[in-house]
């Protein structure tokens, strides 16, 4: 008998943990890529080592010469499931199209967007960041903010910028107000591994044009 309940009890846990993830909100992933397979590659791998509860994975792409197609046709053999749209040799003209493509296509009430040259190095359950996100009614969960940004490099590595006046800290997730930051910390939008609710991207980015990720953050 105690093998028998101890058996039940184990079936039973799995049984729980099988709920939890069934239950659990998932944030689908676009991730944009232009003649960089073997960065690409790293970050998928670093996606399967380090992340939990992502949906759809899809990936809008360029590849300038068929060495690079070859290589790219490498990184879609290796991970299975991908959704992938292959640019044209106009790609200012169908960037947006085929953003709006995937967006439609994306199955959850989340979005994450990712360039080829990111890399995950921790652990990151999109399950929790979306329910901190509804909890605290925030406009995104920004993964790749934190403590350290005290110098704005895309203004030149010398630029300092001060860390904003954090309404939450409990060391490990910070809430902040976009009015209380300057530079990296008051820019709502970005491609950067951050969360935002499908709903919302879909209607901003529908209203206005862009031809590529740069132009797409900054309108």
């Amino acid at each position: 008998m105690k093998h028998l309940f101890m058996a039940f009890r184990k079936s039973a846990f799995f049984l729980l943990l099988f709920f939890i993830q069934l239950h659990a909100q998932k944030a689908d992933l676009i991730i944009y890529s232009y003649d960089r397979p073997l960065q690409l590659y790293a970050l998928l791998e670093s996606i399967e080592t380090y992340m939990t509860n992502v949906g759809s994975v899809q990936i809008i792409y360029r590849s300038s010469n068929e060495a690079y197609e070859q290589a790219y046709e490498q990184v879609w053999h290796d991970f299975e499931g991908l959704e992938r749209y292959r640019q044209s040799d106009r790609p200012k003209e169908d960037f947006k199209p085929l953003t709006m493509q995937a967006l439609a296509r994306c199955e959850h009430d989340h979005v994450l967007f990712a360039v080829d040259d990111i890399i995950v190095k921790d652990v990151i359950d999109c399950d929790e960041c979306i329910a901190l996100m509804e909890q605290h009614n925030a406009y995104g969960f920004y993964l790749r903010m934190g403590k350290h940004l005290r110098f704005c490099y895309p203004y030149g590595k010398n630029t300092k910028q001060p860390l904003p006046r954090f309404i939450a800290d409990d060391g490990h997730v910070c809430i902040w107000r976009f009015a209380d930051g300057v530079l990296d910390w008051t820019y709502p939008n970005t491609v950067d591994m951050t969360i935002y609710r499908k709903e919302d991207v879909q209607k901003a980015f529908a209203s206005f044009h862009f031809t590529m990720p740069n132009t797409l953050e900054g309108a």
